[in-house]
């Protein structure tokens, strides 16, 4: 396919949704730090240029060489997971050892491990898709590809990240056409473990759900950043205090206001309607992911599309969650909002593959 029939099938309006998303989380990391353009806003509004080139390229890459190189790129994450874990240019922070220097960059290998997943259980779906016969096979193998990751992350220890990576890994699995019966004694299993899982947890684990239960339990301790949390929420009312006049972020009472914590900022300074119309903007990202997906033939494709949809709902439903005492706190960003290289580029590259299979949603592709 040339170019000019790349730029004719090239969904602007995905493109369009995710830089309105991100230029809020420009406005609101200046905000978070009104006297220094950097790091935050500046590093911010760099990495989404710069993303918008990297979208830009994997478009322009024909959609059979991604398949191609979809087990290579899971491997090579593979090895950067346990490199992370092992080798002596880890680097660890906040009781996890999630990232690793590499010198000119600081990279947290488990959020490429999330499209590299995918990538590679998409190509596998494409492979099989058919071979009914071949069904326990073919799940012992994804299952295979899924486990590791899932267990190399949550060694780290990372739970957010591993959690999101297991649930992603089961909607690619879904959108494959495998048998229901599989994924009804998935969830029996694991609801069954529930209890073993709970003494391998870390005590801050443990102690991040004892908060999500009760967050009025330690105000000062635990239970701070879920507390000042709330109140940022709610004191932001209808319509905020303002942009750039919220209390509780800029008198520093809110923690993580640059990451984990950044949507509660956004509601305090332009209320209920603000957060209203960003969630509204995700739903816009998610449904466009969605008709993408279904209006493609290939197996790969549509695989690759729920799968990093999939993705990037966890992430936000996970982000969204904790911030409002929906679930524990377990360190996830928000996408396009929170401050982070990894996981921005993370989704830059999601979007850029889904662009991809836009353009090519009505190619078919070989089994091979």
């Amino acid at each position: 396919m040339t170019i000019y029939r790349k730029l004719q099938n090239f969904h602007f309006a995905l493109l369009a949704t995710m830089l309105a998303i991100g230029t809020i989380g420009v406005t609101m990391l200046y905000s978070a730090a009104p006297n220094a353009w950097q790091p935050w806003a500046g590093a911010h509004a760099t990495r989404l240029f710069v993303g918008v080139l990297l979208i830009i390229v994997i478009v322009a890459i024909d959609i059979k060489t991604w398949f191609r190189l979809s087990y290579l790129f899971y491997a090579v994450a593979l090895l950067l997971l346990f490199a992370t874990l092992y080798a002596p240019n880890n680097v660890s922070a906040k009781g996890g050892t999630r990232w690793l220097d590499l010198s000119v960059v600081v990279l947290q290998p488990s959020e490429f491990m999330k499209v590299a997943l995918v990538m590679a259980l998409a190509r596998l779906a494409n492979n099989n898709h058919s071979l009914r016969a071949r069904q326990i096979i073919y799940l012992f193998a994804a299952t295979l590809m899924l486990a590791t990751p899932v267990v190399l992350v949550l060694k780290q220890p990372d739970l957010g990240t591993g959690l999101i990576l297991l649930m992603t890994g089961v909607v690619a699995l879904f959108a494959s056409g495998l048998r229901v019966v599989f994924f009804l004694i998935g969830s029996t299993a694991t609801l069954l473990a529930v209890p073993v899982l709970w003494n391998f947890m870390k005590p801050y684990q443990q102690q991040r759900v004892v908060s999500f239960l009760n967050p009025e339990s330690d105000p000062l301790g635990s239970s701070y950043h879920i507390v000042q949390s709330k109140i940022a929420l709610g004191s932001g009312g209808l319509f905020g205090k303002g942009l750039f006049q919220g209390t509780q972020g800029h008198l520093n009472f809110l923690p993580e206001k640059h990451t984990d914590f950044i949507f509660a900022m956004f509601a305090e300074e332009l209320g209920f309607f603000g957060g209203s119309l960003l969630i509204a903007l995700y739903v816009l990202l998610l449904s466009l992911c969605m008709g993408i997906a279904l209006a493609t033939k290939h197996t790969f494709g549509r695989v690759l599309c729920l799968g990093l949809a999939a993705n990037l709902f966890f992430y936000i439903f996970i982000n969204l969650g904790m911030v409002m005492n929906l679930l524990p706190v377990v360190g996830v960003p928000l996408p396009l909002v929170s401050y982070g290289g990894s996981a921005m580029m993370t989704v830059m590259i999601s979007i850029g593959l889904i662009i991809n299979v836009y353009v090519h949603r009505k190619e078919w592709l070989d089994r091979n």
